[in-house]
């Protein structure tokens, strides 16, 4: 009897728990996507956002951004600080900034390998223009994804279509056809882009021209450049500074590029956003970053410096 009273009261809770409470269990998860969802344009545009997002972890990798450069100093005697700021003997791969470094690079690539191979004008709702730009900024997230993998390691396995199986053997790609890659992206994609963009921390046509004359000018000094990449880097960069609907100048004053009220200015090409409270805290720095491409990096050094180069 005691088991038959047992079952009862159980199969009458259940009874109630699935009568009353069946809408409370149909919960939604905004976070939980299926692998179709990447075919349809709010998806496509998601995963953009997405690729914008992880460039805040490449920028704030210090260690490998501009440590042991004459952009930064590092000032306390971390382990992480001596290894690459000082290149002391303990100086290795194996730091543990690396491998994160280059897995959020690679998630870069592919998070784009899979835009573009899913992105097309047979989208639902998919305009021409809009096609150009989803695929355009796509491409540049991904060609600069590149020049720090292949600037930062070399050699490095080369991904341009979408990953659909697990891999389990890679080849190097030489850094010449690398950069080969870039180059051909860039190129491309300039044309597909407006000067204007839609909302700061986009990336438009002076984004990409300004990342094609930085390969080029890079690739200037390797064993591999071509004989003519000095010149085609000052002409693209030119376009920035000469280019009648270029929306780029020079501030009066150097400081004010940096004042926290001015942020977005004229002389920011590229920049990635941030939050705008002062007390934010948190894995970044607050308020927007000129981490990313800047006039400063641009005119003040390259009118100073590489165009007596160039003429030479």
């Amino acid at each position: 009897m005691i088991k038959n009273i047992s079952q009862l009261v159980f199969l009458t809770v259940s009874v109630f728990f699935l009568v009353n409470c069946s809408d409370n269990l149909d919960i939604d998860n905004p976070s939980a996507i299926t692998d179709d969802f990447y075919n349809t344009k709010s998806g496509q545009e998601k995963l953009l956002v997405d690729m914008y997002s992880k460039y805040r972890s490449v920028f704030n990798t210090g260690e490998l951004q501009y440590y042991g450069t004459d952009l930064y100093m590092a000032i306390t005697e971390s382990p992480n600080e001596r290894m690459f700021n000082g290149y002391d003997p303990s100086f290795n791969s194996t730091a543990g900034v690396v491998g994160p470094y280059w897995n959020n690079l690679f998630k870069i690539v592919q998070e784009a390998n899979i835009l573009l191979s899913r992105t097309s004008l047979d989208t639902e709702g998919m305009t021409f223009e809009e096609f150009n730009e989803i695929t355009g900024q796509g491409r540049i997230l991904r060609a600069l994804a590149y020049y720090y993998l292949v600037e930062t390691f070399g050699p490095v396995p080369l991904y341009t279509t979408e990953q659909t199986a697990v891999i389990t053997e890679v080849e190097r790609t030489s850094e010449a056809e690398v950069y080969s890659f870039m180059v051909n992206e860039l190129s491309e994609v300039v044309d597909l882009l407006s000067w204007e963009v839609e909302e700061p921390g986009r990336l438009g046509r002076g984004a990409a021209i300004q990342l094609l004359g930085k390969v080029y000018l890079t690739r200037a000094y390797k064993p591999f450049a071509n004989p003519l990449d000095f010149e085609l880097a000052a002409e693209q960069l030119d376009r920035i500074i000469d280019d009648p609907e270029s929306p780029y100048e020079l501030l009066d004053s150097y400081t004010s590029v940096y004042d926290e009220n001015n942020q977005n200015n004229s002389e920011v090409i590229w920049a990635i956003q941030y939050g705008m409270d002062r007390n934010y805290i948190g894995g970044g720095n607050p308020q927007q970053s000129l981490f990313g491409f800047n006039i400063v990096a641009l005119e003040r050094i390259y009118l100073t410096e590489y165009s007596p180069i160039i003429a030479q």
